[in-house]
């Protein structure tokens, strides 16, 4: 029993609905008489890929009984669990390979995505797990999340096992399948939320060597390195590792000449690489954090047959390779931490240096919100990559890029407003309410199944009864009373949790007696309570959108700046390719370059073509940007300006 509880285990392919108690009870069906009491789920959370058509939930659990397909195979490493009534098998494992989500943010908190690395010959899960037997603490699923609240929390992991391996991988390969799973999870289209790094000894490596080869790839895979904000690396050396005690350990493996060679102090690898990350950190202007170790690392040794650390104590990485010297000349970006090497990331319950590293995460957080604005109007190396230069001709080729597949530029209050009717609920204030405790036996009697049908997953409750009898009276008074809420409790944890009415009235408006107003009034409460299901219907809204923009012949920004270039046959160089990306910088949500600036000149009669107006938008490109800059709510008196310079 004691074994099983001191595992962490990640169960894959949850169904959305499902919370915690309801994860809790499907895995007892998997346990010899077992129970939900014998099921502990850490953490449940939404998958990271956006794009698949039904997303799934993945948790993090331990047991205190084994289901009976682990106790058959307790070293399998992956278990399905199949129901003959069920899409696809769940998928427990022990590896935590690729991305584990340890919590969900609300939608509209949801802008910063944190991705955790770990280290050599570690455990994705297990190396951020103080020693002992007990597993039930992680501090960055238990306690950051609590701390830093608007950020989603995501393990990455790999496998770097020594002994035994018989892979010949190397630090590129491994970067070059983290690269992979970062577009998989979404981080490289449009509309991601922005990153965060911790990574620890080997991850910060991996890291490194993924930014360097984001720095040299395309201009979509450049987007993961733009939305970077930071990272905090533990313990990650910037100069080659004394692995003399692996040694031993690796004979005859491929590991050995492979990735373990390509960071010891054997190879120049991992300071060349500190050099090309210096250089890509500034220039991205990440706020970087590097805490170092203070005590020593017991060495590998043979000991009963096992390999060990419990040999003589070294330093692993010293200070001055953790920080790259910044100990000594900018000890502010440092964080020493009075551990060895392995321990210095596995903090306990209560322990200040979780604090810390909170209060380091949240003021990078801030630092990056402050910056927004100033980097939306500099352009940045993957605004320039945007804009290809033709040596053979004077074209300036401009990657157009459909704003509306991006969903920022949805607008969840102005879609609300416009699907919203002010009469939807005056039928229910127009309802009598219920006299004393008429309607009481609803809730006390168990065979009514109302109770019951609150709490479970049944899909319709019928209520049916003579004109008159008193149905809307009691619908009402379901919907005001306070039991009704007490018992959809376990639903009202989960984050997608919505409640929505709409009551009939056959004397109302077409509003209220219709099935356009039943999906606008459901619509509508849906999107206000739970934000980010307008995922759901994005696809329709993008329909919707480039059908509109056909029918009216409309254009974009990127469209008409190509057009302008070709108009007036500008010779590009370095200051037009500057200018042009800072307007760019101006196709952002709501903000179309028609909206802005052809309708208000045509409307003045500024002008009475486009091909008139873009001759005279081109000398105002500045102007335009500034107008663009000031608060949404000073648009309006600032596009005179146009007109004055036109």
């Amino acid at each position: 029993m004691s074994s099983a509880e001191s595992k962490v285990y990640r169960l894959r392919g949850i169904p959305e609905h499902l919370d915690r108690l309801g994860v809790a009870l499907l895995l007892s069906r998997f346990i010899v008489n077992g129970d939900q009491g014998d099921v502990s789920v850490g953490s449940l959370a939404l998958n990271c890929e956006r794009w698949v058509n039904r997303r799934t939930k993945t948790a993090t659990l331990s047991f205190k009984k084994l289901p009976d397909i682990v106790s058959r195979d307790p070293d399998a490493g992956e278990w399905l669990l199949r129901d003959p009534t069920w899409l696809a098998p769940l998928v427990l494992d022990d590896t935590f390979i690729g991305l584990s989500p340890l919590n969900d943010v609300p939608e509209h908190e949801h802008h910063y995505d944190c991705i955790v690395l770990s280290g050599l010959a570690s455990h994705p899960m297990g190396s951020w797990q103080p020693h002992g037997k007990d597993k039930s603490f992680m501090w960055i699923r238990d306690a950051l999340p609590h701390l830093v609240p608007k950020v989603n929390f995501i393990l990455y992991g790999y496998d770097t096992k020594l002994a035994g391996s018989r892979s010949f991988q190397t630090v590129p390969d491994i970067a070059l399948t983290f690269i992979h799973t970062l577009q998989q999870g979404g981080w490289a289209g449009p509309g991601s939320t922005k990153l965060i790094f911790f990574a620890h000894s080997l991850g910060g490596i991996v890291l490194k060597e993924a930014f360097r080869m984001l720095a040299d790839s395309s201009v979509r895979d450049e987007l993961i390195l733009n939305r970077t904000r930071g990272a905090i690396f533990f313990g990650v050396p910037s100069q080659g590792l004394d692995v003399s005690d692996l040694q031993i350990m690796l004979q005859g493996q491929p590991n050995k000449d492979a990735l373990v060679k390509e960071i010891s102090n054997e190879s120049p690898f991992i300071e060349v690489l500190e050099e090309q990350f210096s250089g890509i950190s500034h220039l991205q202007r990440m706020k970087l954090l590097w805490a170092y170790e203070t005590e020593t690392t017991p060495t590998v040794i043979v000991a009963d047959g096992k390999y060990k650390r419990s040999g003589p104590g070294t330093v692993f990485v010293s200070p001055l390779s953790a920080t790259s010297q910044r100990c000594n000349f900018e000890p502010g970006s440092t964080i020493q931490i009075n551990a060895n090497h392995s321990d210095m990331v596995k903090f306990s319950p209560g322990s200040k240096l979780i604090d810390r590293i909170a209060y380091k995460l949240q003021d990078m957080l801030n630092g990056a919100t402050e910056e927004a604005g100033e980097e939306a109007s500099e352009p940045s190396p993957g605004m320039m990559a945007a804009s290809q230069i033709e040596s053979h001709s004077t074209q300036i080729v401009v990657n157009h890029v459909d704003p509306a597949v991006d969903p920022d530029f949805w607008d969840i209050h102005s879609i609300i407003g416009a699907i919203h009717a002010p009469e939807r609920d005056s039928r229910l204030e127009q309802i009598d309410i219920a006299a004393g405790h008429s309607f009481v036996w609803a809730f006390e009697k168990s065979s009514v199944g109302l109770t019951s049908w609150l709490q479970n997953d049944e899909k319709l409750f019928w209520i049916s009864g003579k004109p008159a009898s008193g149905k809307s009276t009691f619908m009402k008074y379901l919907h005001n009373n306070p039991f009704t809420t007490d018992y959809l409790r376990p639903w009202r944890r989960s984050a997608n949790f919505v409640r929505a009415t709409f009551f009939f009235h056959h004397r109302g408006t077409a509003i209220q007696k219709s099935l356009e107003g039943l999906y606008r009034g459901i619509l509508s409460q849906v999107l206000k309570q739970a934000p980010q299901s307008i995922l759901a219907i994005q696809s329709r809204l993008v329909q919707a959108y480039q059908a509109a923009v056909r029918a009216k012949n409309l254009g974009s920004l990127s469209h008409d700046l190509e057009a302008l270039v070709a108009f007036c046959k500008i010779t590009p160089n370095a200051e037009t390719l500057g200018q042009l990306n800072k307007v760019l910088g101006c196709e952002m949500p709501l903000k179309a370059f028609r909206t802005i600036v052809i309708e208000p000149m045509l409307s003045t009669g500024a002008t009475d073509s486009d091909e008139d107006l873009l001759h005279h938008v081109y000398p105002l490109r500045d102007t335009l940007l500034a107008v663009y800059n000031k608060d949404r709510s000073d648009t309006p008196s600032g596009l005179p300006a146009f007109q004055e310079m036109a």
